[in-house]
């Protein structure tokens, strides 16, 4: 998984980093830490929410 590219992609999508953490349950420096790379993988919990919201963002947006 290309977690930069998650976040970059939720972000175009106007969420913020702190919006794209609380809809997946941790803080924001641990989303910022992952979308600059200082940060290589998040746990299994957090890639899991991470992954559901982007397909629930872009499902909306093709919707749209």
């Amino acid at each position: 998984m290309k977690w930069k590219n998650i976040i970059a992609d939720l972000q175009a999508f106007g969420l913020t980093q702190s919006q794209i953490a609380e809809k997946c349950g941790t803080g924001q420096s641990h989303i910022s830490s992952l979308a600059s790379g200082k940060r290589k993988v998040p746990n299994w919990n957090l890639g899991d929410a991470l992954i559901r919201l982007h397909k629930k963002v872009l499902k909306n947006n093709k919707a749209a």
